[in-house]
């Protein structure tokens, strides 16, 4: 940040960014000739006796005068909002960032964001001289931070023999610095601004500071105590100035309360379910969460991992058992992580193209489009894109989500070898195929996993991790060998050329649901192998399979047992660096069948392709073959979500 900060003398400063007239205390109204314009009564001479020994005895001082200065612009104006000076330092703002500026300036028509209440006021246990001043931050609002200090190793900026500033670089300085800036870039996150002025007081001294979205400027800091002109000029313009001036964006205003009322009127909602629409008793829902979430892949280790999601599980049966309400898009990028608290939990977000469990019998796909983020859409819906949307596809996303996070985010048998692991990220996560009708299908591999039973991979540093993940593959496993895979066929894409088929003799085991002309991807063989040594997992060969995941029981058993049945046992594994940075490309094509090449560059794809990137993911389809794509790095965050729909149009807000 440093190199960003260049110092200019301070009337060239005032003249730069607030120009105006200054300050005349010679010419007073009457009603302001016995305020208080100066700062002679500071002392910071600590052999003297009434010596400014620690900063709350400064904050008062400065308050009352800067104050008077605003009152006084306020009075010549005669109209516009006020301005007033708070001290901002007793209490911490309640955000994340716990921001708590040492003086706020707001304006007062805001009072209801910074004021304390009677009760707050009373059982402060600051001096009867600071309370008519006291208030509590809040940035959102905030004009302008100040930041004060007394010690001498606080001191942020200083000026040389030459009258320039210099930047102390001892640790302290540098906080100092980092401390104030913080609070100006939750202004700039918070408010519509281009630029916003700050102030920093070190003892007799003021640095003037404003900022904009790149650089900072500073007036070279002087004697305020001696000069207190300079200080009251700044002030008196600051008070006088407009609100572009004071940095704002002037093409941005915040919506009046009848634009609001527009707003929340524009789209009634209503009940697609009845043959005669009538609008809901809730014209229209917006959740507005206090909580700040972060996403699911900063999870600290394997453990928090299923505990997160297990309220995510949790969120999604709730609404199902109780709403019937369908998320359909169950994806990595829709669990947040909250910390509420000393409490860390799971949020499952965007139930924007949610459906009703009434409804989805008559949704059909259509033109290729479905609902759901395509690397968590299950097998099922992958491989048959005609199916219908079900609570067992939500449910079977889960898994895929601990999968691409066990890949990504753990060391596995597959870490050590880049081009095997890209191959694993594209056939299950990443391909696309498109049939005669325009229906997307693909990922097989995927589908041929959770038929065997095995994730294809191990887990290497967590034993109980990788149990638990073969535990799920054989809940979807037993899930899917409870089909009637005969009454799916007329959910089948219709494939654009003819598979051949295997012999009789062939030692693979090739699934009938068609994968692309010249891949194979095989079956596991292994899954009478395996046993699981979780009792709550009843064995794979039992003699009559179930639809496991027609409810959430089964998933949510497994996830309790690990989490909280294990909890002595398992602490589970730190996350290692993302494994899916910068893999290798991988090639699908006819001709040549799989081809494992170098790095995906992103200035030297070929313009003869349609790119789309998602996240740290380069996806090429080319004009001449429709088998072929990318993977580089993987993330889902740019991946969008699909909303599946027919002639029924559904709306909800939950």
């Amino acid at each position: 940040m440093e190199k960003h900060i260049s110092g200019t003398p301070v009337d060239s400063w005032l003249e730069l960014w607030l120009p105006g007239k200054d300050l005349d205390l010679d010419n007073l109204p009457e009603e302001f000739s016995n305020k208080k314009f100066h700062f002679q009564d500071l002392i910071f001479d600590s052999k003297k006796k009434d010596s400014i020994k620690n900063e709350s005895q400064l904050y008062p001082k400065l308050c009352e005068v800067i104050q008077n200065v605003f009152d006084l612009a306020h009075h010549e104006k005669g109209t516009g909002p006020r301005l007033v000076i708070k001290d901002t330092s007793r209490m911490k703002e309640h955000s994340p960032t716990n921001n708590r500026p040492d003086g706020s300036v707001y304006l007062e028509s805001d009072e209801e964001a910074y004021m304390l209440t009677p009760a707050e006021l009373e059982t402060s246990k600051g001096s009867d001289e600071r309370k008519p001043f006291m208030a509590r931050p809040a940035l959102s609002k905030s004009i302008m931070p100040l930041e004060i200090k007394l010690h001498p190793s606080t001191e942020a900026f200083k000026v040389n023999e030459k009258g320039e500033l210099i930047l102390p670089d001892s640790a302290t300085s540098i906080q100092t610095r980092g401390q104030l800036f913080e609070y100006c870039i939750s202004i700039f996150g918070r408010q519509s601004r281009q630029h916003l002025f700050a102030v920093h007081v070190f003892r007799n001294m003021v640095t003037l500071l404003a900022l904009d979205r790149v650089n900072v400027t500073a007036a070279v800091p002087f004697d305020y105590v001696k000069e207190p002109l300079k200080l009251l000029t700044f002030f008196y313009r600051l008070a006088l100035s407009d609100s572009s001036a004071l940095g704002f964006d002037p093409i941005t205003t915040l919506a009046s309360d009848k634009e609001k009322a527009i707003l929340y009127d524009f789209l009634p909602v209503v009940d697609p379910s009845k043959k005669k629409p009538a609008a809901l008793s809730r014209i229209h829902c917006r959740l507005v969460p206090n909580e700040v979430a972060h996403h699911l892949s900063e999870y600290e280790d394997s453990r928090q991992l299923i505990y997160i999601t297990l309220h995510a599980v949790h969120a999604h049966y709730r609404a199902w058992t109780m709403s019937g309400i369908l998320h359909s898009d169950v994806s990595g990028s829709n669990i947040m992580i909250a910390y509420p608290g000393n409490f860390v939990v799971g949020i499952l977000i965007d139930w924007d193209i949610c459906e009703f469990s009434e409804d989805l019998e008559q949704i059909r796909v259509r033109n290729g489009n479905r609902s759901g983020t395509w690397p968590f859409i299950s097998g099922l819906r992958l491989q048959y894109p005609k199916k219908p949307h079900e609570l067992s596809d939500d449910i079977e996303s889960f898994i895929h989500i601990i999968t691409w996070h066990a890949l990504c985010y753990h060391k596995h048998s597959l870490s050590s070898i880049p081009q095997d692991l890209a191959l694993r990220v594209h056939s299950w996560f990443l391909d696309v195929q498109l049939d005669v009708d325009g229906l997307y299908y693909g990922c097989l591999a995927k589908f041929e996993s959770i038929v065997g039973g095995h994730p294809g991979f191990e887990l290497l540093d967590d034993p109980i991790f990788n149990q638990l993940i073969q535990d799920l593959y054989r809940l979807a496993q037993e899930h899917y060998k409870a089909i009637d895979r005969s009454d799916f066929e007329r959910f089948r894409p219709t494939y654009p050329l003819t598979r051949e088929q295997t012999t009789d003799d062939s030692n693979e085991k090739v699934l009938s649901v068609g994968a692309p002309p010249g891949v194979k991807i095989t079956a596991f063989d292994d899954e009478d192998d395996y046993e699981s040594n979780a009792t709550h997992v009843p064995p794979a060969d039992q003699p009559k399979s179930t639809s496991t995941l027609e409810d959430h029981k089964r998933l949510r058993r497994i996830f309790r047992y690990y989490v909280n049945t294990l909890k002595g046992e398992w602490k589970g594994t730190a996350k290692v660096n993302n494994q899916f940075r910068r893999l290798p490309n991988v090639n699908f094509t006819d001709e040549q069948g799989v081809v494992v090449g170098t790095n995906v560059s992103r200035t030297k794809a070929s313009s003869g392709s349609r790119k789309r990137y998602a996240g740290d993911i380069l996806v090429t389809k080319s004009k001449r073959s429709k088998r072929t794509a990318s993977s580089g790095a993987a993330s889902y965050d740019g991946l969008d979500s699909v909303r599946e729909r027919d002639y029924v149009e559904l709306t909800c807000s939950t």
